[in-house]
């Protein structure tokens, strides 16, 4: 079977939809199937600096990146050339997966799958939640009416990972066919020497207990309840390492908020971490907080569960009734003062902290192991070049 993927980008800084399809295709590969990448070299203001046009292995997965256009649609992450390579080439696959909706990666690749009866499965990502689409309203609904619908109810199936987000794309579109099945995540190894590292890396106090938050910088994942709740901390009671990169203004106004409230001493900005950084952050840490609005799955809060962090998330983040139902964190309301009160609980609880790490780990590694999450998929690739497949039923 020969799948192609598309995304608007694989800039690191885009935080987990790169991480995904990254891990997703490594997995897919491993289970035979012939799974590659088309994409853009966007990366933001500047560009994402890979070879162009040829394939090309990146972070061991085929790749082709195709350039952005520097002028024309430059948020629409607008490509001619990716286009053109869809139109010539898009029938030589027996299906393609789509990542992302309202741009120009996905309208492309659906319309070149419509006129070539290319069968096409597209990833919702938190993107048909009654927050997200209340996000640039005006825009989002002209283009969801000209072309999302459309291209939505076109295709094979549409991939939501969580049963919030099937009732999320059922709202709107009853009659749209979908798949449920989660996202996985590295598995971690427990590292006694993490903590001292990461401590020695960001100059806090050894033995000083280390907050989380890791995640795009976005006004969709507030990390400024965060901020705030450190406000309403003693002292020297924990340290809060904010990992995460953003649009550069949205930056500047966590960092003021950061010093209105005076605790400058206490959060660190870290931005964008991976590989080892991010491995020490993630083991070395003592809790993770997500208050994000909305999250169709919280690719972090799946990592900070497989690295053995209790997590404390709103109801928001949809995976959060699996969080409370196995015991690995604490969902709150989205105040400062909730997230406060989380965070006291679980510091002044090393046994609940210890038990909840447990019960994360043996989460993640049932239901987020990348292997097992890439053979129930190709199942259903399989499924879906024989028959069509049925909307999802929700209970």
């Amino acid at each position: 079977m020969k799948v192609l993927h598309t995304i608007p980008s694989l800039d690191p800084k885009l935080g987990g939809p790169t991480e995904v399809v990254l891990q997703l295709i490594a997995a897919l590969r491993e289970n035979n199937v012939d799974a590659e990448i088309a994409t853009t070299n966007d990366g933001g203001k500047e560009m994402f600096d890979l070879p162009l046009y040829k394939l090309i292995q990146y972070r061991g997965c085929p790749v082709r990146i195709f350039p952005r256009s520097e002028y024309r649609y430059r948020q629409f992450i607008y490509s001619p050339e990716y286009r053109d390579f869809l139109t010539a080439n898009v029938s030589k696959y027996d299906l393609l997966d789509n990542h992302y909706l309202f741009t120009y990666s996905s309208l492309a690749a659906s319309i070149a799958c419509q006129r070539q009866n290319v069968p096409y499965t597209t990833r919702a990502m938190g993107q048909l939640t009654e927050w997200s689409l209340s996000h640039r309203a005006l825009k989002k609904r002209i283009y969801y009416s000209l072309f999302e619908r459309k291209n939505l109810l076109n295709a094979a199936a549409i991939h939501c990972t969580s049963e919030g987000e099937v009732a999320d794309v059922h709202r709107l579109l009853p009659e749209a066919k979908t798949i449920l099945l989660p996202l996985g995540v590295k598995l971690y190894k427990p590292d006694a020497s993490a903590a001292s590292e990461l401590r020695n890396r960001y100059r806090i106090p050894q033995g000083r207990p280390v907050v989380l938050f890791l995640s795009r910088l976005h006004e969709k994942k507030r990390p400024e309840l965060l901020i705030r709740a450190a406000s309403l901390m003693p002292e020297t009671d924990c340290h809060y390492l904010i990992a995460g990169a953003g649009e550069p203004e949205f930056e500047r106004s966590l960092r003021t908020l950061a010093e209105q409230l005076h605790v400058t001493d206490k959060v660190s900005f870290v931005g964008h971490i991976e590989g080892r950084d991010k491995e020490l952050a993630l083991l070395g840490s003592d809790l993770f907080v997500l208050p994000s609005h909305s999250e169709n799955f919280g690719v972090a809060v799946a990592e900070a569960l497989s690295a053995g962090l209790p997590v404390i998330v709103t109801d928001g983040v949809q995976i959060s009734d699996t969080i409370r139902k196995h015991g690995a964190g604490l969902v709150v309301t989205d105040t400062p003062e909730e997230i406060k009160n989380a965070i006291t609980s679980l510091l002044g609880s090393p046994d609940t902290r210890s038990r909840m790490g447990t019960n994360g780990r043996e989460l993640a590694r049932i239901e987020y192991s990348w292997l097992p999450i890439a053979r129930k998929l190709t199942e259903s690739y399989q499924e879906l070049l024989t028959k069509p497949l049925l909307p999802a039923k929700l209970s």
